[in-house]
C-alpha cells in the first residue's frame, strides 16, 4: 500500500489525488473484510459485486462530529453517484496494475480490466464463447470466468434481493431485507435489468 502512494507522490499527484485513492481504496478494502476475500485473491467476481453494492447499497449516513451519539453508521439507500463508481474503478485498477507491474505481491489478476469499446475490440482474438461455442470476440467474463458473448446471457438462478442482502449485511448488519427490495425496486424496474445487476 505504502509503495502505492509513494509511486502516486514520484508521479507529482497532489496531496489531494492522494487522499481520494486512498479512501476509495479503504472502501474496497472494507467491502473484502465483510465478505472474507484477501485483497491478493480478489477476482471480477468480487468486482462485480463491489460495483453492484455501490449501486444497491447507497452510501452511509454518518453522524456530526461533535455528536456523543456512538452508534455505528447506517445505508442511507440513496446510491453512490455514477462518476464516483467510475472514480472508484479507475483508482483500484490502478491499484492492481500496479501491483501486477511491479511484482510487489501475490496478485494474480486484476479484478477490474480495461475493455475498451470498437477500437481496441478489434484487437481481441476469437476465443470460444461458453454459451454458444462460436468462435467470437468476447470482452465479458461469465461468473465463472468463461469467455461469454453478447448475445448468449449469463443465467443466475440465484435471488438477487438475497444476493445483494447477504453482502450488505456484512458490511452494515442493521440494513434489513426489505430496505434492499425497495432500492433494487427504484433503481431497476425490469426484471431483466434486475438479473443483469445480480
Amino acid at each position: 500500500m505504502a509503495s502505492f502512494f509513494r509511486d502516486l507522490q514520484a508521479a507529482g499527484r497532489s496531496m489531494a489525488t492522494v487522499r481520494s485513492y486512498g479512501l476509495d481504496l479503504l472502501r474496497w478494502f472494507r467491502f473484502l473484510w465483510a465478505i472474507g476475500v484477501p485483497w491478493e485473491r480478489a477476482t471480477r467476481v468480487e468486482a462485480r459485486d463491489f460495483s453492484r453494492w455501490l449501486l444497491v447499497a447507497g452510501k452511509p449516513i454518518r453522524s456530526h462530529w461533535r455528536s456523543t451519539d456512538a452508534a455505528a453508521p447506517t445505508s442511507s439507500g440513496v446510491p453512490y453517484a455514477a462518476s464516483v463508481r467510475a472514480h472508484s474503478e479507475t483508482v483500484l485498477r490502478c491499484f492492481y496494475d500496479f501491483h501486477l507491474a511491479t511484482a510487489s505481491g501475490p496478485v494474480l489478476i486484476n479484478p477490474f480490466p480495461l475493455v475498451r469499446t470498437r477500437r481496441e475490440g478489434r484487437a481481441l482474438r476469437r476465443v470460444p464463447c461458453a454459451g454458444c461455442g462460436q468462435a467470437k470476440r468476447v470482452k465479458t467474463l461469465d461468473r465463472d470466468g468463461r469467455p461469454r458473448c453478447a448475445q448468449c446471457t449469463d443465467v443466475d438462478d440465484r435471488d438477487l434481493i438475497t444476493v445483494i442482502h447477504t453482502v450488505v449485511t456484512g458490511l452494515d448488519p442493521t440494513v434489513g431485507y426489505d430496505t434492499i427490495a425497495d432500492a433494487v425496486g427504484r433503481s431497476c424496474k425490469q426484471r431483466a435489468y434486475q438479473q443483469k445487476l445480480a
